[in-house]
């Protein structure tokens, strides 16, 4: 039966999009192809032509079930490109608590990593992301001490595993650094540096005085002597952060750092998988949905043609869960227009089902699908620029009370 049904849903459509043009299809993406608007949206998954033309394509030659499976990999793949990133570096240099904190974690949790306690880490540990099991840190021995050497770390590490490599440091980089990037550049594998605890350094420097800008004159002079001594050092990227409070210093350069060092799709996963930590990172969030739109809205579109897509409702679950507006800490924040449970997600659900028109009375197969895209669109995007605002709204609430 489900073998008739879809032979004769393509049949219906292929018969209506025959002779379908470049025109026809822009006005089912809902797009002005002169607009520059629409040039920026398409940017980084492709040209403007590129997605209409292939669509086209497809519909046209092989029908709706190829062209569903196709956008539905391009929607999903995200979900399943593997990250391993090394978290390598000095003992007590909070390679721990940077792992906890970009996946979210918090000591009650399943998953979390030991703090705190110096040289805890003897061998490998992998730590997978709560809601990605893709994506996996992994806290490396630190290397240079009598336990670990650095040739007994080189046995341990298989570098050609890892997407990239942080390293981390405590006060400066040393001589065992630069043993590290060596090894890391001969191997061709993208790392950079990260020196932590700068909330400490930002209350320790109140108490004798000092802005928060000298502290980081003061941080950044001590690793430009300390770098300008290794000149294999002098040139590479070193990010200062706080683990604790990430809003505070170059937690945003990081994250960008990483989405460029790794292929597009893994920067996707990452994007949709860290903490909301900054306005910068909210943003890209933002932009990274909405760049996926146009795949994600023609494949459920694609379903009208037979039924409205019910699996739109995991499309919204998504945009609460990239943004964190489906933690326990959003309920207690004033001011939101949207609060996540089931409940409410199955309301939204409703409220865009009501806004579809009556297929039945459509004497054109695929006007349900230009009608479906359309809505979607509006309704998602609509949403998305709502969620956007609770977002930062979280965000000024969190680093304004904690």
């Amino acid at each position: 039966l489900e073998e008739i049904k879809d032979s004769d849903e393509d049949k219906i459509v292929l018969e209506d999009i025959k002779d379908w043009d470049d025109e026809t299809i822009g006005e089912i993406l809902d797009t002005d192809l002169s607009s520059g608007n629409s040039e920026e949206t398409f940017e980084e998954i492709g040209s403007k032509g590129s997605i209409i033309n292939d669509i086209q394509n497809l519909l046209k030659t092989k029908g709706v079930i190829a062209t569903r499976k196709y956008l539905t990999e391009e929607v999903t793949k995200w979900k399943r490109a593997k990250v391993k990133i090394a978290v390598a570096g000095q003992s007590a240099a909070g390679k721990s608590a940077f792992i906890n904190a970009i996946r979210g974690v918090v000591f009650s949790d399943e998953g979390y990593a030991e703090e705190g306690f110096g040289d805890t880490t003897m061998n490998i540990e992998e730590y997978v992301h709560p809601h990605n099991k893709q994506i996996i840190y992994c806290d490396l021995p630190g290397y240079g001490t009598t336990i670990i050497t650095k040739y007994k770390f080189l046995e341990k590490v298989n570098m050609s595993e890892y997407d990239m490599f942080i390293i981390f440091f405590t006060s400066v980089p040393t001589t065992d650094d630069k043993w590290l990037v060596i090894q890391l550049r001969e191997a061709n594998i993208p790392f950079c540096f990260v020196r932590t605890k700068l909330d400490q350094d930002i209350e320790n420097g109140k108490r004798m005085g000092k802005s928060k800008t000298a502290v980081l004159v003061d941080i950044n002079n001590a690793i430009a002597r300390a770098t300008g001594a290794i000149p294999v050092l002098k040139d590479e990227q070193i990010f200062v952060i706080s683990n604790h409070k990430p809003y505070v210093g170059d937690m945003s350069k990081l994250v960008n750092f990483m989405q460029e060092r790794v292929p597009k799709i893994k920067c996707e996963a990452i994007m949709f998988s860290i903490p909301a930590f900054t306005e910068d990172i909210i943003e890209s969030k933002y932009q990274n949905l909405l760049r996926r739109m146009p795949y994600t809205i023609f494949l459920h579109a694609l379903w009208a043609v037979v039924v409205v897509n019910p699996t739109i409702i995991d499309e919204i679950r998504m945009y609460f869960r990239v943004f964190e507006l489906d933690t326990d800490y959003a309920t207690y924040v004033p001011g939101l227009k949207h609060h996540f449970d089931n409940t409410y997600v199955h309301k939204l659900m409703d409220d865009l089902k009501e806004k579809m028109p009556s297929f039945v009375v459509q004497l054109t197969p695929i006007y349900p699908s230009i009608q479906t895209y359309i809505i979607y669109k509006k309704y998602l995007t609509n949403l998305l620029d709502e969620l956007k605002i609770d977002a930062h709204k979280m965000y000024k609430h969190i680093t304004t009370t904690v």
